[in-house]
């Protein structure tokens, strides 16, 4: 088992020539993302990092980002890819806890760091860097030799640490060694068949766990090519699955409502053979009219930050069911069990535990075991879930979303997608608050459509055509958006607090 960066290489010898980035109208081989690697790589070590010490990543989806990344993996350092949207709080937090060694930024978020550029060993720019003490990329890369650095990578190694997006609780950092990456690319290339033909779509934010490991890391390590765009707006969106030849799109839930709201009408002859996604419950109204329009399925998945990306997933029919989450990827193992950690049978929900090489062993200041979230070998996600008598995997909710209402456990998602068939709603969450006598009760979040009107009462008398009375809202609140995290999923959390 050889480095994700030995990988790369090897790519670079047998097709020096081929694409192997696109951006906008940038083409990039194999051999000149080597070079420029090469060149970072060699800056870094001039000014002096030592093996394991940290480093931000600060850059929105551009080539410079897979550059930096790919240069710090192979100086044997540790990528610390960073949320751009984060606020100060958080963002302070991560240089607590990470003590980076130096930052590599996009000069527009500077502004977002600069109140901590004396922690920072060296500070590197892209762009104008005006007066912070920092250097401009380009001119750092350009001065460095493009020879082969004397890289010393242990598969053991610490490689990134990837914050959670803090759905339910606080985001934590998640450290990965170079041998978990190596696992998750491998299951990521069997899953979608990636050959060197492969085109494939880079528009989920660079600083994701999936991105990186299923589409980046995947494409550069088996000699395919990505197509990245630096926005996730409608355009881009339809632009990627539709116009530039990408064959493997992988998507948020949110993005392919976004997609599928444009009226499409495709005349053409597209290249698409795999679409994903995973986050947010799909609609089978979704994924129908997808199936329709391009002759592929959404492939549904679950992914948890800990497990590397995607822990599960669709494959093409037969090994398919709507409603599902598919079977664990290859390499990852996934059990469903009760709260003494007693396996259950079909049909049953519990808490999903997972195990395999692509899953962490600790987070940045502790092990996984320390508060309980690992179980004799086996890692506990904090998902409700379970597995049918076909081994379909099911995601039914976050434990902390769970709403228990005079002793009857009620899942949200159940009520969202009721609320999701009014034709006055475009978007909902719902929330347990607290309550009297019952501990808890239901509250639902809506946003309406665009031109529609709707009463909180109309609401609640809908779900009550639909559900048992019990699980039905109490409080209707309207909202114009949600706090989401950068792949679209609700910040329960975030809403909770605001109540």
């Amino acid at each position: 088992m050889h480095s994700i960066i030995h990988q790369f290489k090897l790519q670079v010898d047998e097709r020096p020539d081929k694409r192997a980035i696109q951006f906008n109208e940038h083409t990039i081989s194999y051999t000149a993302v080597n070079r420029i690697i090469n060149k970072l790589t060699n800056g870094l070590m001039n000014i002096g990092i030592s093996k394991g010490d940290r480093i931000l990543l600060v850059m929105p989806n551009i080539p410079h980002f897979v550059f930096s990344y790919m240069a710090i993996l192979q100086a044997g350092c540790v990528a610390v890819p960073v949320n751009f949207l984060s606020d100060e709080g958080d963002i302070q937090r991560i240089i607590e806890e990470t003590s980076p060694r130096g930052v590599i930024c996009w000069n527009r978020f500077w502004g977002r760091l600069n109140k901590w550029r004396d922690v920072f060993s060296f500070i590197l720019l892209l762009g104008d860097n005006g007066n912070t003490n920092g250097d401009d990329l380009l001119e750092f890369i350009a001065k460095q030799s493009e020879q082969e650095p004397s890289s010393n990578v242990d598969l053991a190694d610490n490689a990134v640490v990837y914050y959670t997006p803090g759905i339910s609780q606080i985001s934590r950092g998640v450290v990965f060694t170079h041998r978990n990456i190596v696992a998750s690319v491998k299951a990521s290339a069997q899953l979608f068949r990636v050959v060197p033909d492969d085109h494939i779509a880079a528009i989920l934010p660079f600083f994701h766990v999936v991105t990186q490991h299923t589409i980046v890391n995947t494409a550069l390590a088996y000699g395919a090519s990505i197509q990245i765009y630096e926005k996730s707006d409608p355009a881009h969106v339809q632009k990627a699955a539709v116009d530039d030849g990408v064959t493997i799109f992988g998507g948020s839930s949110v993005q392919y409502r976004i997609l599928l709201s444009r009226n499409l009408r495709i005349d053409k002859q597209v290249a698409l053979k795999d679409a994903f996604s995973f986050g947010d419950f799909l609609e089978l109204d979704t994924i129908q009219k997808f199936k329709k329009l391009f002759g592929v399925p959404i492939l549904h998945g679950y992914s948890v930050t800990e497990g590397g990306g995607l822990v599960s997933i669709n494959r093409m029919p037969p090994d398919y069911k709507d409603g599902s989450v598919g079977f664990p990827i290859p390499g990852m193992h996934v059990r469903v069990v009760d709260e003494n950690g007693v396996d259950l049978r079909a049909n049953n929900i519990g808490e999903s535990l997972i195990s395999g090489d692509m899953v962490a062993d600790g987070y940045i200041s502790e092990k996984l075991d320390s508060r309980g979230n690992a179980q004799n070998g086996w890692i506990r996600t904090g998902d409700l879930m379970l597995i049918d008598n076909e081994g379909f995997l099911h995601y039914i909710t976050r434990r902390n979303d769970l709403i228990l209402k005079s002793g009857f456990q009620i899942f949200p998602e159940e009520i969202e997608q009721v609320l999701l068939m009014h034709p006055a709603i475009t978007q909902a969450a719902v929330i347990a608050i607290r309550h009297q006598f019952y501990k808890e009760d239901v509250k639902a979040c809506v946003i309406l459509k665009e031109g529609q009107k709707a009463t909180a009462q109309e609401i609640i008398d809908f779900c009550k055509q639909h559900i048992p009375i019990y699980k039905c809202p109490q409080i209707v609140e309207f909202y114009n958006t949600f706090p989401k995290s950068p792949t679209g999923k609700v910040l329960k959390r975030v809403l909770r607090e605001s109540f």
